[in-house]
């Protein structure tokens, strides 16, 4: 009843779960997008600590990159941009007025691989189809591309302000819910022109200015996508 209620499922439903996957060993190709093994595992007696400190986010990222992308011999690097929250003042960032938001524990996750040429091709866990693009061509907005015109945004202001962007394979997965509020097209964002800017200089990665970072983002929206939004 208590895993019921806390991921809005039925009694039957996770029973019917269980049934499918009986055998605790199954839990090692667990994917962050299906909740079954999650569930599984918490059912048969691990408290959620453990089941927090086994499903580690990086390594959930690694598996759902390896499945979309197949394994090789390329370093995976991942990353995390938090979604957040106003407490006060939403809607009035942009009309210049205070605002006291806080990042979230949830948010957007990066799995990347690089390239050796000036491709980059960006999937999502949370959405069909992908996105590619070509670092050799002008990059502008399409609406095809839907969320992908998001890190485009990113990429292109950062190649304009003369920033070396590498062709990679990128797979995101996002725990934030659509439409809520909680900034999740600024944390892909966000996350993109971190990594850009990380793999520049992996070593000075603390050296990044956050406060630019944002304010390139902040530019990406209201310009590239069309938004009139704020920090």
């Amino acid at each position: 009843k208590e895993t019921a209620k806390k991921y809005g499922v039925t009694e039957t439903t996770i029973l019917n779960w269980k049934k499918k996957l009986p055998v605790r060993n199954r839990i090692s190709r667990f994917d962050v997008s299906d909740k079954v093994e999650i569930i599984t595992y918490r059912m048969s007696g691990h408290t959620l600590a453990e089941t927090s400190a086994k499903y580690n986010v990086s390594e959930c990222s690694i598996r759902l990159f390896e499945k979309e992308y197949g394994e090789d011999n390329r370093e995976i690097k991942t990353f995390l941009s938090p979604g957040r929250v106003n407490l006060i003042g939403e809607h009035i960032d942009y009309n210049g007025g205070f605002v006291f938001p806080a990042a979230l524990t949830v948010g957007i996750y990066g799995a990347l691989t690089l390239r050796e040429d000036n491709i980059i091709r960006m999937r999502s866990k949370n959405v069909e189809g992908e996105v590619v693009i070509n670092l050799d061509k002008e990059l502008v907005y399409d609406r095809q591309d839907d969320w992908g015109n998001y890190p485009k945004g990113v990429i292109k202001e950062l190649k304009d302000r003369g920033h070396k962007v590498k062709g990679m394979d990128i797979l995101f997965y996002s725990n934030l819910p659509d439409g809520a509020g909680l900034s999740s097209s600024a944390a892909l964002e966000v996350l993109m022109a971190y990594i850009i800017l990380y793999l520049k200089n992996p070593e000075k990665c603390e050296e990044i200015d956050r406060v630019e970072v944002s304010r390139l983002c902040q530019k990406v929206e209201n310009q590239f996508i069309g938004v009139n939004c704020g920090i």
